[in-house]
């Protein structure tokens, strides 16, 4: 694998990879870590890493991408754009952000603004594979730190007026929602959709804040409305 292929090589005509291999952009910097990425995605298989050419063409790239990955290195700033600029309810790329250290606040503004995961620049190898690979499983791969300061914004979320109607719910959370109409505990919900319960705890607390809900009650009364 060539990972130096760059976006505007990617934009044009390829071949169609094969069944079971996951395209990873690779965006930002520095170039010593993305290659080193690249290194860990070739070696490990199932994956083809592609190098964005630039800002400009990794986001020409990732809105390109109807599915995949991409991983973002580099500040908050950078991945907040980028996660901006590739949005699209059309579109399932999932991102995942290397930082340079864990700031749990910034962290939680990235997961906000659509990442679905993170690691530090300096994580190992296997536990980089472990995190992209969660993330292919339609996991979130978030440490536990991440998670007790996104339920404490949720706990202290309030907003002057409710939202539920006009709430942007993503495939996934529309799955949570509609086992949690049918009376589904965390973990049956766990099983049914092949997640970790932990994951099963961001979505629901997520699901809370966007419909305005104070309790797990209101939210399952609501689920179990007929729609």
């Amino acid at each position: 694998m060539d990972w130096t292929r760059t976006a505007s090589g990617h934009a044009q005509q390829r071949p169609a990879l094969p069944p079971g291999v996951v395209e990873v952009l690779l965006v930002g910097g520095p170039p010593l870590v993305l290659r080193g990425v690249a290194g860990v995605l070739d070696e490990a298989g199932g994956f083809a890493p592609v190098q964005a050419d630039g800002p400009a063409g990794a986001l020409e790239t990732g809105r390109k991408m109807s599915t995949g990955l991409a991983v973002v290195s580099g500040d908050h700033d950078e991945a907040l754009r980028f996660l901006s600029g590739v949005a699209g309810p059309d579109r399932d790329l999932r991102v995942h952000v290397l930082v340079p250290e864990e700031q749990p606040d910034d962290m939680v503004r990235l997961l906000e603004a659509g990442a679905r995961g993170y690691s530090a620049v300096s994580v190992a190898p296997p536990q980089l594979l472990a995190d992209l690979r969660r993330l292919v499983d339609g996991e979130v791969a978030i440490s536990e730190r991440v998670v007790e300061q996104l339920l404490m914004r949720v706990a202290k979320h309030r907003p002057a007026r409710p939202t539920r109607s006009g709430a942007h719910l993503r495939k996934r959370e529309v799955e949570v929602l509609a086992l949690v109409g049918r009376g589904l505990t965390r973990t049956q919900i766990a099983d049914r959709l092949h997640l970790s319960v932990r994951t099963v705890d961001v979505y629901l607390q997520g699901l809370r804040a966007k419909l305005v809900f104070d309790s797990m009650a209101d939210l399952r009364r609501y689920a179990a409305r007929p729609r």
